[in-house]
């Protein structure tokens, strides 16, 4: 019975060799591939470990976009620039309607020039009056001493009259000579001071006078300047954006109606989680790639970290003290600073996705 059971069983087919070989080579095959491309990713894998990196980053541009808003008032007579043109520093943007300033240029020219030439003639009056005192003065002292003589002669006549050696007539003419004399004195002493007095005055004058002018000077560097401002200029090189300002319009002080953005000033800030924070050192390489331009990478270097996460300087920053407290783990803002400024090629926008792999072991 077993014998039957024995030959009814199928037999089963002999193993081959070959079978065997195949199956060996795969296995060669795919280990020597699979070593191979682990070899290749040795070099990704070591960058993984060397490196820290973040997909939370952007290009900032809060220094390199420049609004420009005009210092005077007005309506704008011409515009020289369109959206997104190129413009240097000191290209003219738009002109305001410069008629009022030029007549208060004009007109505050006119005062300042009026209060100079009564400057110069209050100068050249102070000039002669103190030739005229100093003539005085001169007169003064011959008067003072002819008066001296005067007054030694009528003494002597008055003792020669006693004795009788002269006429009472020559006496009376030589005292009236020294009353004459000594009234010139006092005449010039009279006039030296009125000279003196008049002196005073015209300085004091002149002070108040200056002091009038130096304000008309301002008054009319101010009016110039204004008419100057009518002219609004490209505060730096850069890109012309947001251009909000057309012919005909009427364009007040402060307000910004185009931006220039200089593409040389921008950074990239990198938002690293605090748990990498302490591995990051300042002059560190960074490697750059940004969204915009596949397989470019750019080169860097940390500048500086914010003092403080993003979240402490947020509009409503947290209160853990408060309510149910639930740990975020927190962002810190890196400065990151490119090494090359300029990138004609590929500019460098303000908000530009950024991702940042920075060195972190050599």
């Amino acid at each position: 019975m077993e014998n039957n059971n024995m030959e009814n069983k199928p037999k089963q087919p002999a193993s081959k060799p070959g079978k065997n070989s195949k199956r060996k080579i795969i296995l060669m095959v795919s280990a020597v591939v699979a070593l191979i491309l682990v070899i290749a990713e040795i070099p990704t894998i070591r960058f993984m470990f060397t490196h820290v990196d973040t997909d939370d980053a952007f290009v900032d541009g809060s220094s390199a976009i420049v609004p420009v808003a005009p210092q005077v008032k007005g309506q704008v007579m011409k515009v020289f620039v369109r959206d997104n043109q190129y413009v240097k520093a000191g290209d003219p943007l738009f002109t305001i309607d410069p008629s009022d300033y030029t007549e208060n240029t004009n007109r505050a020219q006119a005062q300042y020039q009026a209060n100079k030439n009564e400057l110069k003639q209050i100068n050249l009056s102070i000039a002669m009056q103190k030739e005229m005192l100093i003539k005085a003065g001169y007169e003064l002292k011959a008067d003072t001493a002819m008066n001296t003589l005067n007054e030694e002669n009528a003494q002597r006549y008055e003792n020669l009259l006693k004795d009788n050696a002269v006429s009472r007539l020559s006496y009376d003419e030589m005292k009236t000579k020294y009353a004459m004399s000594s009234a010139k004195v006092g005449a010039d002493q009279a006039t030296i001071v009125q000279l003196k007095t008049g002196i005073q005055n015209l300085k004091e004058e002149l002070k108040t006078k200056t002091m009038v002018t130096h304000a008309l000077e301002a008054g009319y560097k101010l009016a110039a300047i204004n008419l100057q401002r009518t002219t609004v200029y490209a505060p730096c090189n850069g890109y012309v954006t947001k251009k909000n300002v057309n012919p005909g319009a009427y364009v007040m002080p402060g307000i910004p109606y185009l931006s220039v953005v200089d593409l040389d000033k921008v950074w990239i800030v990198a938002n690293f989680k605090e748990t990498d924070i302490n591995k990051i050192k300042i002059g560190a390489p960074v490697n750059i790639k940004i969204d915009a331009y596949p397989g470019r990478t750019f080169k860097g270097h940390v500048a500086s970290f914010q003092s403080g996460s993003g979240s402490a300087f947020s509009l409503l920053p947290p209160e853990n003290a408060t309510g149910n407290f639930i740990k975020v783990v927190q962002r810190v803002p890196v400065k990151i600073v490119l090494d090359q400024a300029s990138y004609t090629d590929t500019p460098l926008y303000p908000g530009l996705s950024v991702y940042p792999y920075v060195l972190i072991k050599q």
